[in-house]
């Protein structure tokens, strides 16, 4: 009984050893089938700067898989919570050397001329990310474009 129980217990030891390797996939490799955008705008700063104002954008990639580029429009607002002249700009982020690793957040940073900006709004456009080559991981990785199929909804929104 005690050879048993002690051959038991080894056992598990060994499973928990050899399990502690395997780590989970980072990201959501359902993102597409669940509607949602391959990235995840957590935060946007706004600070101060000697020629422009400085915003930091905090990006998450919620996805299973590297995203190399992202394309989004920032609409910045004033005190008085309205679209400042000139208020909306086109921008991204790019990087097909070291794309952003599933399930990691990023800062990012780009400047703004005006000085009156209390409120940044993003509205994401498009994100390129990395698919599985069908003909063999050999053959590396394909890049996809998901283009945000409410864009034009989401903008008009953020422009009220």
């Amino acid at each position: 009984m005690k050879r048993i129980l002690s051959f038991t217990i080894v056992i598990l030891m060994l499973l928990g050893l050899v399990s502690c390797g395997v780590q989970e996939p980072k990201g959501n490799a359902n993102w597409k089938s669940e509607g949602k955008t391959p990235i995840l705008i957590k935060s946007a700063f706004i600070s101060g700067g000697v020629v422009a104002n400085k915003i930091e954008l905090i990006i998450e990639n919620i996805t299973n898989t590297p995203v190399s580029a992202i394309e989004w429009t920032m609409l910045f607002l004033g005190s008085d919570n309205k679209i400042l002249e000139d208020g909306v700009q086109d921008s991204g982020y790019g990087d097909s050397v070291e794309p952003i690793p599933p399930g990691e957040t990023i800062s990012v940073e780009t400047l703004a001329q005006d000085e009156n900006i209390s409120t940044v709004k993003v509205v994401i456009k498009s994100v390129i990310y990395d698919t599985k080559n069908p003909l063999g991981e050999e053959m590396g990785t394909l890049p996809m474009i998901w283009k945000n199929p409410n864009y034009d909804k989401e903008l008009a929104k953020a422009k009220k």
